[in-house]
C-alpha cells in the first residue's frame, strides 16, 4: 500500500503535523467515523516503517471484527484521503490570522451585524498595518477589507465616507506586484532554459505586467517596495548585460527584504545570485564579492532556507564562493555553524564532503584523504568531484601506484553510470588526458606539446586549468 496517494501524503507530513492530524481525525466537527480515525492513527504511527503497511494487516488492525473486503477497503482509503486533504487545507487556513479576521468580517457583513462588524474592521486595519509584509497577498487582503467597509457604508447610507480611492489603490498595488512577479518568474525560467540568447524569440508579455512596468517608469508605486523589486528584477533579466538594475534591486533587497514573505525573498535573492554567476562565468571576477555578500546577507536573514533547511547545493556553493575570496576563517565557521540546518539525510556526508574541499584548497592532503574515507557518496556529482580530488592529490604527491588503480576505478564508475548527462563526457576526457599525463611523467612516453594542445582544444573536459599545470 506504499504506492497509495494516502500513504504518500502522510509520509510528507512532519511528526508534529501527524500528531495534529490524529487530533483532527478525532474531532466530531470534522469526522464522525471511528474507523476512519483509527485508520489514520494506525498509518500515522507506522508511516516510517513500510513493512508494517500491508493492506490486510492494516485492515485487521482497524476493523478487527470484519472480514477483509477489497471494495470496502478502497472506500475507507478514499474517505481517509479526503479527510487528510481537508486537514491540510484547514491547517493552512488557520495558519494566517489575517485571513481568519477577513473571513470573520465578510461573515458579519452577510449577517448584517453592523456594530460588531465596525469593530472587527477597525481591528483588521490595525492587524494589516502591523504586519511586516507588503507583498501582493497583503494588498489583496487590504482590498478585501476596504470592499467590506465600502459595502457597510452603502448599507448604512453613509455616502460621504467613501473609501473607493483606498480600495482602488490596494487593488492596483496587488495587480502591479503580482503581475511583475509573474513576469520575473517567466524571465527567470527563460534564462534557466538558456532561451535568452540574442537570436531567441522573447518570452510572451503579460498584459498587466506591461501596464505595471509603464506605471513604475512613470513614477507610480514609488512607495511600494515590492513593485519596485520585481520591476528591477524584470529589467535585469531582460538585459543581462546591464548592471544598473542589478544594483537597484540589491539596494532595495538590503533595505526592504522584509516586505516579501520568505519564499518570495528567496526567489529574488536567487535571481540576483544567478546574475552574478553569469557575470563571473563571463570573466567579471569582481562579481565574486557581490555573490558572496548576497549569500552572507541571505544566510543572516535566513531567506535562503527551504522548508527550514539549507540545501546541500547552496551549502556547497557558499563555501566555494568564500574560498574563491580566501575567506578561510569565515568558511570554516560557516561549515560548522550551518551544518545543523542541512537536511538530516545528507547532513553528515555534506558536511564531511565540504570539509574535504576546504582542506583540499588549503592544502592539507592527508586530512582530505582521511575525511573522504568516511563519506558515502550517494550524490553522483559529489562522487565525481571526490574522485577527481583524490586523483589530483595522488598526482601532486607523485603517488603513481595509487593513481593508476584510482583511474581504473573511476572509469568503471563512469561505465556503470551512463545517466549523468554531460558530466560523463567531462570526466571521461579528464581521465583520458590524466592517463596520458601519467605515462608522460612516469615513463616519459608521449609528447607534452601534443597533450597540451589537445587539453586546450577539446570542448568538454573537467579540471582543464589544473591538467595544464601537470604537463611538463
Amino acid at each position: 500500500m506504499q504506492e497509495t496517494q494516502l500513504v504518500q501524503l502522510l509520509a510528507s507530513l512532519s511528526k508534529p503535523d501527524r500528531r495534529e492530524l490524529r487530533k483532527f481525525a478525532r474531532s466530531p466537527f470534522f469526522n464522525l467515523r471511528d474507523d476512519l480515525a483509527r485508520l489514520i492513527e494506525h498509518l500515522a504511527e507506522r508511516i516510517d516503517r513500510p513493512e508494517l503497511l500491508e493492506k490486510r494487516a492494516v485492515f485487521a488492525a482497524v476493523q478487527p471484527d470484519k472480514i477483509f473486503d477489497d471494495l470496502h477497503w478502497r472506500h475507507l482509503l478514499s474517505m481517509a484521503f479526503q479527510l487528510v486533504k481537508k486537514f491540510l487545507a484547514v491547517q493552512n487556513w488557520l495558519a494566517d490570522p489575517q485571513n481568519l479576521q477577513l473571513e470573520l468580517c465578510e461573515v458579519l457583513q452577510k449577517r448584517e451585524l453592523n456594530p460588531l462588524l465596525e469593530r472587527e474592521i477597525a481591528r483588521s486595519r490595525l492587524d494589516l498595518e502591523a504586519a511586516p509584509h507588503r507583498d501582493a497577498a497583503h494588498f489583496f487582503k487590504k482590498y478585501r477589507l476596504e470592499q467590506v467597509d465600502w459595502n457597510l457604508s452603502h448599507r448604512q447610507q453613509r455616502f460621504g465616507r467613501g473609501n473607493l480611492q483606498e480600495m482602488g489603490a490596494a487593488f492596483s498595488a496587488f495587480v502591479a506586484v503580482n503581475s511583475l512577479r509573474h513576469r520575473s518568474a517567466i524571465l527567470t525560467q527563460n534564462v534557466v532554459a538558456g532561451a535568452d540568447r540574442r537570436d531567441a524569440a522573447p518570452p510572451p508579455e503579460l498584459p498587466f505586467a506591461v501596464a505595471a512596468k509603464m506605471a513604475v517608469e512613470q513614477g507610480e508605486f514609488a512607495e511600494t517596495p515590492a513593485a519596485q523589486l520585481y520591476f528591477h528584477s524584470c529589467r535585469m533579466l531582460e538585459n543581462m548585460d546591464s548592471d544598473a538594475d542589478f544594483r537597484a534591486m540589491t539596494r532595495l533587497l538590503e533595505t526592504h527584504w522584509q516586505v516579501l514573505q520568505q519564499p518570495e525573498a528567496k526567489d529574488l535573492y536567487t535571481v540576483a545570485i544567478n546574475f552574478c554567476i553569469r557575470k563571473i562565468n563571463a570573466g567579471q571576477r569582481e562579481f565574486v564579492r557581490e555573490v558572496f555578500d548576497l549569500y552572507r546577507s541571505g544566510l543572516e536573514r535566513r531567506v535562503l532556507l527551504e522548508n527550514n533547511f539549507l540545501s546541500k547545493y547552496t551549502y556547497n556553493n557558499i563555501l566555494l564562493t568564500a574560498l574563491a575570496l580566501g575567506e578561510w576563517s569565515w568558511s570554516l565557521d560557516f561549515l560548522e555553524n550551518w551544518k545543523t540546518l542541512l537536511p538530516p539525510r545528507d547532513r553528515e556526508n555534506s558536511h564531511r564532503y565540504n570539509l574535504a574541499i576546504y582542506w583540499f584548497r588549503r592544502p592539507d592532503f592527508d586530512r582530505v584523504m582521511q575525511i573522504l574515507q568516511n563519506v558515502e557518496f550517494r550524490d553522483p556529482l559529489y562522487n565525481l568531484d571526490a574522485r577527481r580530488m583524490l586523483l589530483r592529490i595522488f598526482f601532486e604527491k607523485d603517488a603513481w601506484q595509487a593513481a593508476e588503480p584510482a583511474l581504473e576505478s573511476f572509469k568503471m564508475y563512469l561505465r556503470r553510470h551512463r545517466s549523468i548527462g554531460y558530466h560523463r563526457d567531462l570526466n571521461l576526457n579528464f581521465l583520458k588526458f590524466l592517463q596520458q599525463i601519467l605515462r608522460l611523467r612516469r615513463d616519459g612516453f608521449g609528447s607534452a606539446a601534443r597533450i597540451r594542445s589537445a587539453v586546450e582544444t577539446v570542448e568538454m573536459v573537467a579540471e582543464r586549468g589544473w591538467l595544464l599545470t601537470q604537463i611538463f
